[in-house]
């Protein structure tokens, strides 16, 4: 086999196996985020390119399958990748690669942004609309992991009241009591699960935006993969959610507004909590911001 030293940073086994798919590789560019969890490699080979990602446990790598299966049927090629071949025993996957580049931290002119975001919409939009009516398993699964979401927030009232705002106790309040009910009024569909510009590829010579990293793909409601974009973006950036909402074709009834809202702040709080509990000053300082946000930016009715 013909391998430089930077294809050996596979895992041997890994390594075997996707030159057993594609041919000799010569180069893997190690393109994994920073987090431990995160095992991915773009390989060149005799006979093209592929990323290879590593699951970090069955589960995901279960799920992920799922999640490419489910974005074929609900996406055209060009927007999302190609499940190549997969391996059960190493938990890896092989896909293709699409066109564009990562849009975190892609400078873009205000008006390209725009339109990235619109475009965003629409795939949303489409992703979501391919659920149809979802089975009953589907929506007591999505319904419970929404209550487990308020227990979270009731359970971490006390330790953080005292370094909250009365306005943020009331908003983590509101999430403690509301999400359970909310969660019954809101229509459940297939998630992506990771919405955020960190999976989104945007191709400048086309105008198109693609999706990538399916492994948190199933039920859920429309407002959970929105936020993120919510809570990083909108809040201080509202032409942003206008474009994307522009492309997504509706605004959210005041159903999904509040169930946005509050899945936003027990985000928050959890990092901010996490943060303190794990010793982790960037999450620490995650939540506050986040908290911050929320308490400068929503409206006067939202504060009851």
């Amino acid at each position: 086999m013909t391998q430089n030293a930077n294809a050996a940073r596979l895992p041997a086994d890994v390594l075997d196996w996707v030159s057993s798919q594609m041919g000799d590789v010569v180069d893997a560019l190690d393109t994994s985020w920073p987090r431990e969890t995160s095992r991915v490699w773009c390989v060149t080979s005799s006979t093209g390119r592929a990323y290879v990602k590593i699951s970090p446990s069955a589960s995901d790598f279960t799920q992920e399958i799922g999640g490419y299966s489910y974005a074929k049927r609900a996406l055209p090629e060009p927007e999302r990748p190609r499940l190549l071949s997969t391996h059960d025993g190493l938990k890896a996957l092989l896909s293709s690669l699409q066109p564009g580049v990562v849009m975190r931290g892609l400078p873009l002119e205000p008006a390209e942004e725009l339109s990235a975001h619109t475009e965003a919409g629409r795939l949303l939009r489409r992703w979501h609309d391919h659920s149809g009516a979802a089975p009953v398993e589907d929506r007591d699964v999505a319904r419970k992991r929404v209550t487990e979401l308020a227990d979270e927030a009731r359970a971490c009232r006390p330790s953080m009241s005292e370094l909250l705002d009365p306005f943020q106790v009331s908003l983590l309040t509101a999430a403690a009591n509301e999400l359970p009910e909310l969660a019954e009024r809101n229509a459940s569909v297939t998630c992506h699960g990771d919405f955020s510009t960190r999976n989104w590829l945007w191709d400048r010579s086309s105008m198109r935006l693609g999706v990538i990293d399916f492994e948190r793909t199933g039920p859920g409601y429309i407002v959970e993969d929105m936020v993120w974009l919510y809570g990083a973006l909108w809040l201080t950036r509202p032409s942003l959610r206008r474009a994307f909402f522009d492309g997504y074709g509706r605004a959210l009834s005041g159903h999904e507004e509040r169930l946005l809202q509050l899945l936003t702040v027990r985000l928050g709080v959890s990092y901010w909590h996490t943060g303190l509990t794990t010793g982790r000053d960037e999450l620490v300082e995650r939540g506050r911001l986040g908290m911050d946000l929320l308490s400068k930016h929503l409206d006067p009715e939202d504060r009851v």
